[in-house]
């Protein structure tokens, strides 16, 4: 048995260890929690309502709901590189800079710029065009494209059949980049693509 003085020893002793465990134990938490951005409805759409609001990235997020008020999209916007804008003098000024959810780069691309000037009175028939795309994340660029697609009317005569065949798959290298130009022959026979990317050397 113990004494009387050795069970207010206990006593004293497990209080001490009580207080030092309060002591070490993390503050509770007085402030309320951070309140999430509140979203704006920013347009309706066909689909249903589109909302924005900004993320703890700094990225404007763009949420896109049915009806019903259910998400079907989750868009990430970032300010745009000046990649983006390399070829806006020409024509081909790019879209935003984004990725959808679940995505790892974003892009930014250019609408189709139609090239040629062949007549075709009724516009029933596809014309060339050039379109410029860049991919990459929030700290640099990973690639840039310039994607030329031709579609083959008349048969070619033989001079610009050989000029077409200098398109085929040509890698190389200029300063800190490589350069890559493929071509890729469409299954339908009706023209091809001729697709030049730029990627920045790690």
């Amino acid at each position: 048995m113990t004494s009387a003085h050795e069970a207010q020893c206990i006593t004293r002793a497990l209080l001490v260890v009580a207080m030092l465990m309060a002591l070490a134990s993390p503050a509770p938490n007085l402030l309320p929690a951070a309140e999430p951005s509140k979203r704006t409805l920013i347009r309706s759409v066909p689909a249903g309502n589109v909302y924005s609001y900004e993320n703890a990235a700094g990225e404007t997020v763009e949420e896109t709901e049915n009806r019903q008020g259910k998400l079907i999209l989750r868009r990430f916007y970032r300010p745009a590189p000046p990649a983006c804008a390399y070829l806006q003098s020409v024509g081909l000024g790019t879209n935003r800079y984004w990725r959808d959810d679940g995505e790892r780069l974003f892009h930014c691309l250019s609408p189709y710029k139609e090239l040629g000037t062949v007549a075709d009175p009724l516009g029933l028939g596809q014309k060339n065009n050039l379109a410029y795309y860049v991919d990459g994340d929030a700290e640099r660029i990973h690639q840039m494209r310039l994607v030329l697609n031709v579609y083959h009317g008349v048969k070619p005569r033989h001079e610009a059949k050989q000029a077409t065949t200098a398109g085929n798959p040509w890698q190389g290298t200029a300063k800190t980049a490589t350069l890559e130009l493929v071509r890729d022959d469409w299954p339908t026979g009706k023209g091809y693509t001729l697709d030049f990317t730029v990627r920045p050397n790690q």
